[in-house]
């Protein structure tokens, strides 16, 4: 995320801060998705934990500037990286993570939209560590 930010922040305005304002609020943004109480996963899925990144990332302000493009494209990545494409526009997104901002949007309320934004992916199976050498086998077999 420090990346990112600083990747908008170089074409920001020279005299402007620029990179991490307070690691505290940036700390307290990554960990939240990965609350649990009592055991229990607090933001259970995907699109709920990208949704936590997008509202704590645009709104707890941890860079000095471009927190929305950060918090945008972080949660786009994240997005990407667990089975998801975006198919939104920029325009929309933008206005989400704007909207996130000026109406505080609930996580639940940030999630359903995303829902609409994207679609998931089917993932491939990864086989066991048996089947693959069953299926080495099997396919030596053939050239013999």
């Amino acid at each position: 995320m420090v990346v990112v930010d600083k990747e908008f922040s170089e074409n920001e305005n020279e005299d402007q801060l620029r990179g991490v304002q307070n690691y505290n609020l940036l700390f307290s943004a990554i960990e939240e998705p990965k609350q649990t109480y009592n055991k229990i996963d607090l933001y259970p899925d995907i699109l709920t934990k990208a949704s936590c990144y997008m509202r704590s990332l645009a709104r707890n302000h941890a860079f000095y500037n471009a927190n929305k493009r950060t918090s945008l494209l972080s949660t786009v990545i994240f997005l990407e990286q667990n089975g998801y494409e975006v198919t939104a526009t920029n325009e929309k997104l933008y206005k989400l993570v704007e909207t996130v901002v000026t109406q505080k949007l609930t996580i639940n309320s940030i999630r359903k939209r995303l829902k609409k934004f994207t679609k998931e992916i089917p993932r491939k199976r990864i086989p066991t560590l048996i089947e693959f050498f069953e299926d080495l086998l099997n396919k030596m077999k053939k050239y013999k």
